[in-house]
C-alpha cells in the first residue's frame, strides 16, 4: 500500500485581501493552546463574519466582528468547553456586536436543530448542511 505525503509550507496572510469585489480581513482567535483564523468579508454595504474554533472573545475579535450583517459562529454545545464557544456566550457576544443575523455552526450532537429553532431569538438559528445564504 502506498501513501502519498505532501509537505505544506506555512505562508504569510496579508492583513487584507480581495476576493472579487469583497474585501477579506482576518483576526487571530484563541483555540486552546493555539490560534485559529477568523474571517470578515465586506462587499458594498454587506458584511459577513466567519468565526469557528475559538473559546474566548478578545478585544481584537470584538472590533473585527462588530456590526456584521451575518455572523457564522462556532457554538459547540450549551456548556463551556476548553477550545470552543458555547451557546450563552455566543448569544451574548452577538447581542454586544449588534449582528443582524447569527448562524450557529460546529454544533455537537447535543444541539438539537428543532429545539434550537424553538428557543433561539428570531435573529439567530442553527446552520445546516447545504444551506445557501444571500446577503
Amino acid at each position: 500500500m502506498a501513501f502519498y505525503q505532501q509537505v505544506v509550507a506555512p505562508g504569510v496572510i496579508a492583513d487584507e485581501e480581495r476576493l472579487g469585489k469583497a474585501v477579506l480581513t482576518y483576526v487571530d482567535q484563541p483555540h486552546g493552546g493555539i490560534t485559529s483564523l477568523g474571517i470578515r468579508a465586506d462587499e458594498g454595504s454587506a458584511s459577513l463574519g466567519y468565526a469557528i474554533d475559538f473559546h474566548e472573545f478578545t478585544p481584537e475579535m470584538r472590533a473585527h466582528y462588530d456590526g456584521l450583517d451575518l455572523w457564522i459562529c462556532d457554538c459547540l454545545r450549551r456548556t463551556p468547553h476548553p477550545t470552543h464557544a458555547h451557546l450563552d456566550a455566543v448569544l451574548g457576544w452577538a447581542r454586544e456586536l449588534n449582528v443582524g443575523q447569527l448562524l450557529l455552526t460546529h454544533l455537537d450532537k447535543s444541539m438539537d436543530y428543532a429545539t434550537l429553532i424553538a428557543e433561539l431569538p428570531d435573529w439567530a438559528e442553527p446552520a445546516f448542511d447545504g444551506q445557501e445564504i444571500m446577503l
